[in-house]
């Protein structure tokens, strides 16, 4: 879910992280400034970073909601996917995902509802609007569809009157764009058997 932005350079990452984990205070400080500046470039290769890590230090919990705003989808995009590793701060920003979901770069959209998946954003706010990108397809190597039939798997039994609309999300993929040993047939029936486990 990196498309939209050029993957920072390995040997960058693997520094960066090095030093985060060193637990350096006056360089998490750098850091936490450099995502306040106008290095557009800098400002993706650490977010980059950061959303390949397990977990993300809580100090940089307000440039990530900031940036999740900003204006550049490539940066926002970057910034939703870091925001998917913390639940916690995506439920406090819900608008922003919300407005997010409705982006005009399907890839902005795409990682949008990944993070309703793993933060479980409210049901009967987020299940509608992630049943209308099910058929989303625009892209290329993965589509909004995919992450929104994968959000509406993990709701489990709280999606389970979307169940025909996966299911017509399916069909429509099949019709239009792919066969059976696509992953996104895969997503579908993953999703079916998630919903239907838990009834």
């Amino acid at each position: 879910s990196l498309h939209g932005a050029c993957d920072s350079p390995y040997r960058f990452e693997k520094v960066f992280n090095y030093l985060i984990d060193s637990d350096l205070d006056s360089l998490s400080q750098a850091v936490f400034q450099l995502l306040h500046s106008d290095k557009d470039k800098l400002i993706k290769a650490i977010l980059i970073s950061l959303s390949k890590r397990t977990t993300i230090p809580d100090l940089f919990d307000e440039p990530i909601s900031r940036i999740v705003n900003c204006d550049c989808g490539e940066t926002r995009s970057i910034a939703l996917i870091a925001l998917s590793a913390k639940p916690q701060l995506a439920q406090s920003l819900e608008n922003e995902v919300w407005e997010a979901l409705f982006a005009d770069e399907w890839f902005v959209r795409g990682n949008a509802a990944n993070v309703c998946s793993s933060a479980q954003l409210s049901p009967d706010r987020f299940l509608p609007v992630l049943e209308a990108l099910a058929t989303d397809f625009e892209g290329h190597d993965w589509c909004p569809a995919e992450c929104a039939v994968k959000a509406i798997g993990q709701y489990r039994s709280r999606a389970k009157a979307l169940l025909p609309a996966v299911e017509k999300a399916l069909a429509k993929w099949l019709s239009e764009e792919g066969d059976e040993s696509d992953g996104f047939v895969k997503y579908c029936r993953d999703a079916v058997a998630s919903i239907t486990s838990f009834q």
